[in-house]
């Protein structure tokens, strides 16, 4: 009974949802069964969730303690159950989904033949669609069934008149746009990570009519658009500047969930074009983290991730925001989950260390870290061979860059991360065997650096290379 579909779905409920799905059982009105009375009230009364205390057996000897157990019985009350259960989940659903529930009335009460009333409910229903402050798909889709509503309720009352076809047309319009920008973008994402090729009907069409019509009262869909944009043409840097403004001026247009995929869109903009070597994007995604974590997108305020955490920090050391990112480290390390704390606290502190030139403090905590993340792992080693390097430590370095090489090989690391820790490893044996007094050989290595995508310490190889 534990694993059964009623079962996952019964300990999917809140306090309050059990609190209310005890009225709900007890109404004769969604229940007229005494044994699922019973057998809820069993579940009502066990402070402890587990498969021991769910056992079927035990379920029915409380329900019928004078009958010798009966499979096909049980599993009959577990039908009629879950039955219950389902309508009680999909009644609370429904309720609050004010909007759809509004459209609902209002149809109601015009299939009752209650004209006035139901015009009474559509004007409080479109006024409760304006005072809200989204302005996301989902708005122009309940604008739409309020428009068609008025257009039926206008037919209704005036066979011969005027109509609203133009509200119906440009709400629809727009909620088409947004989904077909909104679904290029998760194809653009997906892209990324694997080589797939979707073809998104009307996309071409939908981003010419934004490009020659006047759709700036129209926040949202220009924030897609845009997204869209920075992702499809990431050289277009105008497309990343006006994406900035709008994300930064129009937060509250969108539910939270939503904001936060689009802010996260622009921050791996920012972050992609920093591995190739756009380094004006470390001061745009540096702000953006610090935007994120005042105003709480990149966390929710109680759990930070991990990735963010590190990110944060790599950007203010490169930025050599020192001072800050030195209480960033330990304020923020807190609310890491308590697994992560210890490693990234270490690993985040090494790095410090090491740019504020500190290498031996550096050494120690890198030293004392196991790490289970293979990206951790990788920049942790990437930081020694930078270290051995710096401190002449030539054996060192030669025996790690081996070791290095064999570990990567080893990980699953995929798409320009791989080939960033490869041309790091090259990068680094080309500097050991460049001989010192040959400057012409000195700026043909600089100009393959200066070339080479993506590199990600690309700052650290020219400046070692100045030195020579």
């Amino acid at each position: 009974m534990f694993y059964t579909k009623f079962g996952r779905l019964y300990r999917s409920l809140s306090k309050s949802e059990i609190s209310q799905l005890k009225l709900w059982v007890q109404s004769p009105l969604h229940n007229k069964h005494k044994d699922i009375q019973k057998l809820y009230q069993f579940l009502f009364s066990r402070r402890k969730v587990s498969p021991l205390v769910y056992q079927k057996e035990r379920v029915f000897k409380y329900i019928y303690p004078n009958r010798e157990y009966d499979d096909l019985r049980m599993r009959h009350l577990l039908y009629l159950a879950l039955d219950i259960l389902e309508k009680f989940v999909r009644y609370n659903q429904s309720i609050l989904d004010q909007k759809n529930t509004n459209f609902l009335w209002i149809k109601d009460l015009r299939q009752r033949k209650l004209p006035k009333l139901a015009q009474q409910a559509l004007q409080e229903a479109q006024q409760q669609l304006e005072q809200q402050a989204y302005r996301s798909d989902d708005y122009h889709l309940h604008q739409f069934h309020l428009a068609t509503a008025k257009m039926q309720q206008i037919g209704t009352e005036h066979r011969i008149g005027t109509n609203n076809l133009e509200e119906i047309t440009s709400s629809l319009n727009l909620f088409f746009m947004l989904n077909t920008l909104k679904y290029a973008c998760i194809h653009l994402s997906h892209q990324n990570l694997r080589k797939t090729d979707y073809q998104i009907q009307f996309l071409p069409i939908v981003v010419e009519m934004i490009e020659k019509g006047n759709y700036e009262a129209h926040p949202s869909l220009m924030i897609y658009y845009y997204v869209y944009k920075a992702l499809a043409y990431p050289k277009e840097e105008t497309c990343f500047t006006q994406l900035k403004y709008y994300l930064l001026t129009y937060q509250s247009i969108f539910p939270a969930e939503e904001y936060q995929s689009l802010f996260l869109q622009a921050l791996n903009y920012c972050i992609k074009r920093l591995n190739i070597g756009g380094e004006r994007y470390i001061q745009e995604a540096f702000e953006l983290y610090r935007y994120g974590l005042t105003h709480q997108v990149v966390w929710d305020g109680k759990e930070l991730s991990p990735f963010t955490y590190k990110n944060v920090v790599a950007l203010g050391l490169r930025l050599k925001e020192f001072d800050w990112v030195a209480r960033f480290i330990p304020d923020y390390v807190v609310y890491l989950k308590p697994e992560s704390r210890t490693s990234y606290l270490q690993y985040n502190t090494a790095r410090l260390h090491y740019m504020r030139g500190d290498y031996q403090a550096c050494l120690r905590l890198l030293a004392q870290t196991d790490y289970d993340d293979v990206f951790m792992s990788m920049d942790a080693k990437v930081m020694l061979l930078k270290v051995y390097y710096e401190e002449g430590e030539y054996s060192a370095l030669e025996s790690l860059l081996q070791s290095v090489s064999v570990f990567l090989q080893r990980q699953n690391i995929m798409g320009y991360h791989r080939e960033h820790y490869k041309n790091v490893i090259f990068f680094i044996k080309q500097l050991l065997q460049l001989p010192r007094a040959s400057k012409e050989k000195v700026e043909e290595l600089k100009t393959q650096v200066q070339q080479t995508e993506p590199l990600a310490e690309r700052p650290w190889f020219l400046k070692q290379l100045e030195k020579l």
